[in-house]
């Protein structure tokens, strides 16, 4: 594997190397959209030489994440503020970095077609780890957009039984003219991993030498764990359309000699189609009798299944801001239809399950001031199961001039009272069994930031009220806390620059105030210490290491037969430094990274767990590399 990445980057060097001149001139835009009502908001395109080795980590970027160790595997964020909130279907929460949703599908615009494709691979044959993406897009015409994108993550894992297979794929499409413009696609995510319940005794990890009697550790593969020939999979299809038709004026615009003509859109109408459908399942050919309190169906194999169905239309009416003077705002209304279907197993009654909401919404917006811009927004649900759930929202951002350096307040916050989802009032399968009454959960958020982007600077700070909260307890049963909870989060970013040296940080700090039904770890580090410089005025050079850290809390643990992370009170997690060791390059539209994962496993205490009983994947060598070609 190795001679072949070393000779594929040789070819990808002399091809951009004799390529220097032939090269077409190419601009590209890229954005994503709102999508109840397709608001725009740009996204930079994944062309950044920086960071590249981040691609091939189930760690995140910056934020850190709790994972089972492997790429593809379920995961959550540590930091409470960045959490999403539950999915209808519950149980793709865990897989939120790799499920399609109409929020990360980015559209182009862009002069000639790209094409961009991306691996990188670690790991020893037995245990490699593999990701692979490639992204089309074409514009025919100035207006029109079509694209399609296929990602695949294969890691066969350092532990026994711990093996992930994620596929997805997507045909996306936009299309802009005066009056009328989309935004569509449609997809699918696959992803399947087998679930080996973390390993059987943490000593293997943290003192292996009181097991073998010799200073000889165990390798990762031979450590006994809980389970064996169990896996979970999830297939979910979406299809995805935003369309509106605007009506306005023509206006003549004069740069120096030139007259042209400019579309000012004054009011439009927008609908919105979503369609969604998901299914689960959880397979054991077998289990140990001790893993699991409850066998309701079967004491020796197991077959849960579930799905999911949405359908989704919104129609909204929207004045724009800015067609004149008086006009300093824009507005909008809409009316949003929610038909759900669920399926659950119930051999003794019913199984199937018809949920029907209507929501009335609006938008107050104003993007354009150079002074003071904000987005509020209303919804309550009128009809249906969803009746008196409502959200109010609203950020606020304002610039001024400090020293020549833009300082930018930003604000934002919420009140939400949120209906819980059907799968948390009711869920059925052989180990567990649930049907709950779950009162309305009530929240308020407030959230301030400041930042100097010249300065690569930032600073956040928030608050967040929690009332009638739900969460999985002790039992991985979900369960209902009537008290109030708070939590207070802050977090500082800053980078700082000395010739070629740079050196990356953020930090985040957080306090909770019901630590057993939101355990969070108080401080959470990430820093990058790096070489930046330009070779031959071609190659840029990043070289350095980077570590992560977060304080020891009793963390989530992970229950596979429901796919949740759950409190627990046994073990603390943390305390801990991830180092790796990278070295990233990147030449015209070609990048690639070596890296040293984990290059601390041996530096330190041996006490490296990612989630209660998931060690971190052990130390060892990655690579990855992406090509755009222009075509």
């Amino acid at each position: 594997m190795k001679k072949i990445f070393a000779l594929s980057l040789y070819i990808l060097l002399i091809t951009s190397l004799s390529a220097e001149e032939k090269e077409p001139a190419m601009a590209i835009r890229s954005w994503k959209i709102s999508p109840n009502l397709g608001n725009e908001y740009p996204v930079d395109v994944d062309t950044i030489p920086l960071d590249f080795q981040h691609f091939s980590s189930v760690d995140g970027y910056r934020s850190p994440r709790g994972s089972l160790g492997n790429l593809g595997s379920p995961s959550y964020s540590r930091i409470f503020f960045l959490q999403k909130e539950a999915p209808r279907f519950l149980f793709s929460q865990v897989y939120e970095p790799y499920f399609l949703t109409a929020e990360k599908v980015s559209y182009f615009n862009t002069t000639i077609p790209l094409t961009n494709l991306t691996y990188t691979s670690g790991g020893s044959s037995n245990t490699k780890e593999e990701r692979f993406r490639a992204t089309f897009c074409a514009n025919a015409g100035k207006k029109l957009n079509i694209g399609a994108d296929f990602e695949n993550i294969y890691a066969r894992g350092f532990y026994a039984s711990s093996a992930v297979s994620d596929i997805s794929y997507k045909l996306f499409s936009s299309y802009k003219s005066d009056h009328y413009g989309y935004h569509a696609f449609f997809g699918n995510s696959n992803l399947s991993n087998y679930e080996n319940g973390g390993i059987q005794n943490d000593v293997y990890i943290t003192n292996p030498t009181s097991l073998s009697g010799t200073k000889n550790t165990f390798e990762s593969v031979n450590i006994p764990v809980n389970l064996e020939k169990s896996w979970n999979r999830i297939n979910g299809g979406m299809a995805y359309l935003n369309h509106h038709y605007d009506l306005g004026f023509y206006r003549s615009i004069k740069k120096d000699t030139t007259e042209t003509k400019e579309f000012v859109p004054v009011s439009g109408i927008i609908h919105t189609f979503q369609y969604n459908t998901i299914f689960r399942r959880f397979v054991e050919k077998s289990f140990s009798s001790d893993f699991y309190q409850n066998h309701y169906i079967d004491t020796l194999a197991t077959n849960d299944t579930t799905s999911y169905k949405s359908f989704q239309n919104t129609v909204a009416l929207r004045l724009y801001e800015g067609f004149n003077k008086y006009a300093v705002f824009g507005l909008t209304a809409y009316l949003r239809n929610e038909i759900r279907k669920y399926q659950i197993i119930d051999p003794a009654g019913k199984s199937k399950y018809n949920q029907n909401s209507t929501f009335i919404g609006a938008e107050l917006s104003r993007q354009n001031s150079k002074i003071l811009q904000y987005t509020a927004l209303a919804e309550v649900g009128i009809l249906g199961e969803d009746l008196g759930q409502f959200t109010l929202s609203g950020e606020i951002k304002t610039q001024i001039k400090i020293f020549k350096r833009d300082l930018i307040f930003k604000a934002n916050g919420f009140i939400k009272n949120i209906n819980p989802g059907f799968y948390l009032n009711h869920y059925h399968s052989n180990h567990f069994w649930w049907d709950n009454a779950f009162n309305d959960e009530r929240r308020v958020r407030l959230e301030g930031e400041i930042s100097i982007p010249e300065e690569r600077f930032s600073l956040k700070a928030g608050v967040e009220n929690l009332q009638n909260y739900i969460y999985f307890n002790n039992k991985a049963l979900p369960t209902q806390e009537s008290e109030n909870i708070q939590i207070l989060s802050a977090s500082v970013s800053k980078d700082f620059k000395w010739g070629i040296l740079h050196l990356d940080n953020e930090i985040h700090g957080q306090y909770s105030s019901m630590q057993k039904v939101i355990p969070l770890p108080d401080v959470s580090l990430y820093h990058n210490l790096y070489l930046r410089a330009k070779l031959a005025k071609v190659l840029t050079l990043q070289a350095g290491a980077d570590v992560r850290y977060f304080t020891s809390y009793y963390a989530p643990a992970f229950q596979p037969a429901i796919s949740q992370f759950h409190t627990q009170s046994e073990i603390r997690i943390g305390n801990y430094p991830l180092v790796s060791v990278y070295a990233n390059l990147h030449l015209k539209r070609t990048r690639f990274f070596v890296m040293y994962y984990h290059a601390s496993e041996n530096l330190v205490e041996p006490n490296y767990f990612t989630t209660p009983h998931y060690p971190i994947n052990p130390g060892g060598m990655k690579m990855g590399v992406s090509w755009n070609f222009n075509n």
